[in-house]
C-alpha cells in the first residue's frame, strides 16, 4: 500500500486502482462521503445560472440590486471555497507524506520517532477543520441573504399584483403583468439558491467533522500502542487511508470549483441591460425549467 514517493494527487492515483487500496478505502469513503459532493458541485454550477435568471427577471425593479449583491456574494464565496478545497488537497498530501515517513521509521524500529512526526499531522487537520467551519458560516450567510432577497422579490412582486388590479387598461395591464412574471421567476430561483447553500453547508460541515476526527484523538490513541510495533503499524496505515480518502473527496471538489468558478465569472462579465434581459429572460426560464422543474405561473 506504501507509494514510493508523491508530490500531488495525480502521484497518489495508481494507489487508488489498486484492490487491495479500494478495499482499504470502501469503508471510509461510505462514512465520508455522507453527503453528495459531486451533486453539490453540480448545484453551485446551477446557481450561477439561476441568478443571472433572477437578474434578468428583477431587471427594472427595485430588488434588482439586491439580487446583484447577492451575485456579487456568490462569486467570492465561490473563490473562497475553489482556494479552500485547492489548500485542502496540499494540506491532505503533507498528511500522507507524513504518515509515509512515520511508516518508514517503523520500519527501523523508531516507533517514538514516528511518533513525532504525526503530531505535525494534527495542525493540518485542525487547520482544514477551522477553514471547513469559516465555510459552514459563510454558506449559511449566503443561504440566509438568499431567502432575505428572494422575500424582497416577493413583497415586490405583490405589490406589482395588487398595482395590476387597480389598473382599467388592458396596455396597463400587459404590462404588469409581464412584471409579475418576470419577478415569480426572480424568488423561485433564489428560493433554489437557498436550498443549494443549505446542502452546501451540510457538505462543509462534514468535512470539518472529519478533520476534527484526524486531530488529538487519533494521535493519544496511536501512542497506546508505542510498545507494540506491529499495532502502532496497524493504525498508522488506517489513519493513512483515512487521509487519502479526504484527499480524493477534496481533490474531486477542487476540479468542480473550476468549472462552477467559469459558471459565475461568465455570469459577471455579461450582466444584461434591461433591453438584453427581457431579449434573455425565456431562454434563462427555459433552460432552468428544463434543469430544475421551476415553472412560470
Amino acid at each position: 500500500m506504501a507509494i514510493t514517493s508523491f508530490y500531488s494527487f495525480a502521484d497518489l492515483e495508481p494507489a487508488l486502482q489498486h484492490r487491495a487500496v479500494q478495499a482499504a478505502i470502501a469503508d471510509i469513503e461510505g462514512r465520508y462521503n455522507m453527503v453528495n459532493f459531486a451533486q453539490i458541485m453540480t448545484n453551485l454550477t446551477i446557481v450561477a445560472q439561476l441568478l443571472a435568471t433572477a437578474f434578468a427577471g428583477s431587471k427594472g425593479h427595485v430588488c434588482n440590486t439586491a439580487v446583484l449583491m447577492r451575485t456579487c456574494n456568490y462569486q467570492t464565496l465561490v473563490k473562497d471555497m475553489q482556494l479552500t478545497c485547492a489548500s485542502f488537497v496540499r494540506g491532505c498530501i503533507k498528511a500522507l507524506q507524513d504518515f509515509q515517513t512515520a511508516l518508514e521509521l517503523m520500519n527501523d524500529d523508531q516507533s517514538g520517532e514516528a511518533l513525532e512526526v504525526l503530531a505535525m499531522t494534527r495542525n493540518i487537520a485542525v487547520t482544514m477543520a477551522g477553514k471547513a467551519s469559516e465555510l459552514v458560516t459563510k454558506s449559511v450567510d449566503m443561504s440566509n441573504l438568499a431567502k432575505h432577497t428572494a422575500e424582497q422579490a416577493r413583497d415586490e412582486l405583490d405589490a406589482h399584483k395588487d398595482a395590476k388590479e387597480r389598473e382599467m387598461t388592458m396596455h396597463v395591464a400587459r404590462a404588469k403583468d409581464q412584471a409579475v412574471q418576470s419577478l415569480e421567476v426572480a424568488v423561485r430561483s433564489l428560493a433554489q439558491v437557498k436550498t443549494v447553500f443549505e446542502n452546501t453547508r451540510v457538505y462543509w460541515e462534514t468535512v470539518k467533522v472529519n478533520s476534527e476526527e484526524l486531530a488529538d484523538p487519533a494521535l493519544k490513541k496511536m501512542t497506546i500502542f508505542k510498545a507494540k510495533p506491529a499495532l502502532l503499524k496497524q493504525q498508522l496505515n488506517k489513519k493513512w487511508c483515512e487521509w487519502l480518502v479526504l484527499a480524493k473527496i477534496n481533490n474531486s471538489a477542487a476540479v468542480g470549483m473550476i468549472s462552477v468558478a467559469q459558471q459565475v465569472d461568465y455570469v459577471m462579465c455579461n450582466l444584461p441591460t434591461t433591453a438584453e434581459a427581457k431579449q434573455r429572460l425565456p431562454a434563462l426560464i427555459y433552460k432552468i425549467q428544463a434543469q430544475l422543474g421551476i415553472t412560470g405561473s
